[in-house]
């Protein structure tokens, strides 16, 4: 208590105090802007996409990576769309494999690569991940089917 008092009662303690204050609540706001701005370009992204407006649709949820590059989701979608052009593949691998690591359950993640490896000719690795994708979501149809479809490694 003393402590406190003396710092609102000396006029340089105080001024000190209260930038200070003011500094933390404009990072604080400036975190919770940049995170509402990274869903907003995630939420625009998607509904590009649904439209077929893919090279946009990327731009969007790259935007939203830069925004909250923690946020596994928004690699996740970047590099679904990303592998849907041939030219991009390396990228989109690239953005899988980041959201896997950011969220290691992420279990589409390691669903989606598998599913880029294949089309490029990387069947072993591509049947691995689909056996990561059931270790994490064992109910995952898709990557079921795909281990009855292509074996085992």
């Amino acid at each position: 208590m003393t402590e406190a008092y003396n710092t609102l009662y000396d006029p340089a303690s105080r001024a000190e105090y209260d930038e200070l204050q003011h500094t933390e609540r404009e990072d604080e706001s400036s975190k919770q802007d940049a995170a509402y701005l990274a869903s907003e370009n995630f939420r625009r992204g998607q509904a590009l996409a649904a439209k077929g407006r893919f090279k946009d649709a990327v731009q969007s949820m790259e935007n939203a990576i830069q925004l909250d590059e923690r946020n596994a989701r928004y690699w996740l979608e970047a590099g679904r769309l990303l592998a849907r052009n041939p030219r991009l593949r390396d990228r989109a691998i690239e953005h899988l494999i980041e959201a896997t690591k950011l969220d290691p359950s992420l279990a589409e993640g390691y669903y989606e690569l598998g599913e880029l490896y294949l089309k490029i000719s990387r069947r072993a690795e591509a049947i691995e991940l689909f056996h990561e994708t059931l270790r994490w979501e064992e109910g995952h149809v898709e990557a079921r089917a795909r281990v009855r479809e292509l074996g085992k490694v």
